[in-house]
């Protein structure tokens, strides 16, 4: 039986749903982005230091704790599409597992 066949038409579905609706948030948060600043790059670099000075470790511990390792510092070496391509991946690896499970 072939994975695809596994699946009922109401899954198939919540699979295109739940991927469209993940590629049209990163679109609109891209395109707020590029609205709220004409260089999205220099934006993007500030960003981490804007969370440190606006999140309160004693309110959002665990939080702070992740921007203080830098995980929202900006990476000039990092692909411009990584953040997309790593949870379209993780999506997509879920969809496998299950479809193969």
């Amino acid at each position: 039986m072939r994975a695809a066949d596994r699946f009922g038409v109401l899954d198939k579905m919540q699979v295109m749903l739940l991927l469209s609706g993940y590629v049209r948030n990163w679109a609109t948060l891209t395109a707020d982005i590029d609205a709220a600043h004409p260089d999205a790059q220099e934006m993007m670099a500030g960003y981490g230091a804007a969370l440190r000075a606006l999140v309160d470790p004693g309110e959002f511990p665990e939080l702070a704790k992740v921007i203080a390792a830098g995980a929202f510092d900006y990476n000039p070496h990092e692909p411009p599409d990584y953040d997309f391509t790593f949870g379209l991946d993780r999506i997509l690896d879920g969809i496998e597992r299950i479809t193969t499970g």
